[in-house]
């Protein structure tokens, strides 16, 4: 048992030491800074001629024409100038109250289900079975009722809300 707690202490005693020192023990590579990336391409700007090529790509750079037929200068300021307008001179919003709103029920397509409802039986012995992704997408099939109903088209399900 005594051997057990020098063996827990001198662990313990061990990985101190070790935390101790990775802490104490600063490196180059810890302070040393990694890119990940190359560094970006840097182009002068060309402010008085523009640029025929994209410097970047050396595609051709293609001048912007308006609906008028004119080149439109790019990377020129355009001076806004704003017009100031009295509040005096202005009529002011006329109110008009919204008057009492009309309500309608959102679930209008909501019916009491009847209670007696009318069940029709089915003999599984007239039944045709055919298996999910199998049979032939033009046959037509024949229910009970001689309604006929084609194979291979999604039936639509209604189903019917019970509160």
């Amino acid at each position: 048992m005594q051997n057990i707690s020098y063996a827990i202490r001198g662990t313990l005693t061990a990985i101190l030491l070790v935390l101790l020192y990775s802490c104490s023990n600063k490196s180059e590579e810890t302070e040393k800074e990694y890119q990940f990336f190359e560094a970006p391409l840097t182009y002068p700007l060309n402010l008085k001629e523009g640029y025929a090529i994209n410097p970047v790509s050396g595609d051709s750079i293609k001048p912007i024409i308006n609906s008028l037929g004119d080149t439109v200068k790019t990377g020129i300021p355009i001076p806004a100038i704003g017009k100031v307008i009295d509040p005096d001179s202005v009529q002011k919003p006329k109110a008009i109250r919204a008057g009492k709103p009309k309500v309608k029920l959102a679930y209008t397509n909501v019916h009491t289900i009847p209670k007696d409802l009318t069940v029709i039986p089915v003999e599984e012995s007239k039944l045709k079975k055919i298996k999910l992704g199998e049979g032939d997408p033009t046959s037509i099939l024949v229910n009970s009722l001689g309604d006929t109903v084609t194979t291979g088209i999604p039936i639509p399900a209604i189903g019917k809300k019970i509160s």
